[in-house]
């Protein structure tokens, strides 16, 4: 009978408390060192790849590797003299007798001279103020100007007036850039093991990262990836030897969730997924589901061959619809494939074929899912990586071309990608590169059409020995690459901060 879809309450049996379950003791252990190879050589970064001829069955338990408009305002012209207003002639009357007048005025001369003249002088003062405004206003004609023309010039001595240019994907979408690096590494954690290697997971408070101190210590840390500082810790003792360690990130604190091999699991090589209550591996010929820690298991595809089911990914879906995007390694070839929200298969899979492929990469940003692997022809052949997209309502990704970061690195065997989603179908590559002993971690971003934005980033520092970069960028764009950086016989775990603009 087919499992019910775990709800989200069911991370809860994730945190540490209940019984560890035990390791598969006939798991394959990482190959040994070739002569003249030292195991820091040998094991950083390098994708484990099953060997040909080596026989494992479904479900092996293989250690995963690693300018403005212009405008012109209309010429003021000089505004014209006013009229002067008509003049009222005045009639010259006769002289009466002379006598006083009680307002003082002499007798003899008609009283209504004087408001008359008032008049006519208030007039005229009203007058030349007016015209004094007037010529104030008025532009200067001795002034630097170019005289109007009042007849039309020939067309020949027209300057054309080009036409408003309107940007039709103006405002649809802002300009973009590329992630740069906002500060300096740091180290979080003095020994990490190299087979577990880092998970990194979105927390409440920042970043959330999980991995094995030790054979049998759990570790998870919460950093604040602006300034790197560690802000929750979390760990946890196995009774076996760890697999894998994932973070389980709360409001205020942080767990830690132990991935080991069970014997008798009917979900063979089952694989935890980062965020999801649930766990995927292989039942009875398919690829199945299920809750996390239950033996019910649900079938999604169906297998081709008896190849082993290895290094299974699972990344959630930006959109509505949700669901998630699985890819594993299955043998030689890459497989890839969707299930909805209520976990149904949608399709079938697709594969890409080899000869010989690593580990995959995965991450959603919008409707784009990108898958990112290491892969080469032969064994004595230099590791490159491979990519393809697929985005959301196509049947089937496109074909897979080969990654070629920019020059400026130490160049091939290239290998250990990491990826992250940036939104609207853009991305964050991380990968390691460069010969045996002297790998060095760069990043790349990439625009919605798949192309490189910006320059490469170095992540790691000159002259130290670095791999297995894991990377996530927050909703907010600040983000960190966590990466193991050899010390001696030992890894430490390093981050450094990264900035992509949304």
């Amino acid at each position: 009978m087919d499992e019910k879809p775990p709800s989200p309450k069911s991370l809860e049996t994730l945190v540490p408390g209940g019984a560890p379950r035990k390791p598969d003791a006939s798991r394959s252990e990482p190959p040994a060192p070739a002569a003249g190879q030292s195991t820091v050589a040998t094991l950083l970064g390098v994708p484990t790849i099953r060997e040909p001829g080596q026989e494992s069955g479904a479900g092996s338990a293989k250690e995963d590797e690693e300018e403005p408009a212009h405008w012109m305002s209309p010429l003021a012209m000089p505004d014209a003299p006013p009229e002067p207003p008509p003049t009222v002639p005045v009639q010259k009357e006769e002289p009466g007798p002379e006598e006083d007048a009680p307002d003082g005025i002499p007798r003899g001369k008609p009283r209504f001279l004087l408001p008359v003249f008032g008049g006519l002088g208030l007039l005229l003062v009203i007058l030349l103020g007016g015209l004094a405004v007037k010529a104030l206003r008025a532009p200067s004609r001795t002034m630097n100007s170019t005289p109007i023309a009042t007849t039309k010039p020939p067309e020949s001595e027209v300057a054309p007036v080009a036409p408003a240019v309107v940007d039709a994907d103006a405002g649809a979408a802002p300009v973009s850039s590329p992630c740069t690096v906002v500060g300096a590494s740091k180290m979080l954690a003095p020994r990490i093991l190299l087979p577990s290697g880092v998970e990194v997971m979105r927390a409440p408070q920042g970043i959330a990262l999980g991995f094995a101190a030790g054979p049998k210590d759990a570790a998870a840390l919460v950093v604040d990836p602006r300034t790197l500082d560690v802000v929750a810790r979390g760990k946890a003792t196995a009774h076996g030897a760890i697999r894998r360690v994932l973070p389980v990130p709360s409001t205020k604190a942080v767990g830690v969730a132990l991935e080991n091999e069970r014997k008798g699991d009917r979900l063979q090589g089952r694989r935890a997924v980062a965020g999801a209550p649930f766990d995927m591996g292989v039942a009875k010929g398919h690829v199945a589901w299920a809750r996390h820690g239950s033996g019910k298991s649900t079938a999604l595809w169906p297998l081709q061959g008896k190849a082993p089911v290895e290094a299974i990914r699972a990344s959630p879906l930006e959109g509505t619809e949700g669901g998630y995007a699985v890819a594993f390694r299955h043998g030689d070839r890459m497989a890839f494939g969707t299930v909805d929200a209520k976990f149904a298969a949608k399709g079938e899979l697709a594969y890409t074929l080899g000869p010989q492929v690593g580990s995959p990469a995965m991450a959603a940003s919008g409707d784009v899912v990108a898958l990112i692997w290491a892969s080469r022809a032969t064994a004595s052949d230099a590791w490159r990586l491979q990519w393809q997209r697929w985005r959301q309502g196509e049947a089937a990704p496109e074909p897979a071309k080969n990654f070629e970061p920019p020059s400026g690195g130490l160049g091939a065997p290239l290998m250990s990608p990491s990826i992250a989603g940036l939104g609207d179908g853009r991305f964050l590559v991380v990968w390691a590169e460069g010969p045996f002993a002297n790998h060095q971690v760069r990043a790349l971003t990439i625009d919605a059409k798949g192309e490189p934005e910006g320059p490469a980033l170095s992540i790691s520092a000159d002259g130290v020995n670095a791999g297995q970069g894991q990377v996530l960028v927050s909703e907010t764009g600040h983000g960190l690459v966590a990466y193991l950086a050899a010390s001696g016989s030992d890894f430490e775990l390093w981050a450094t901060p990264v900035s992509c603009p949304r």
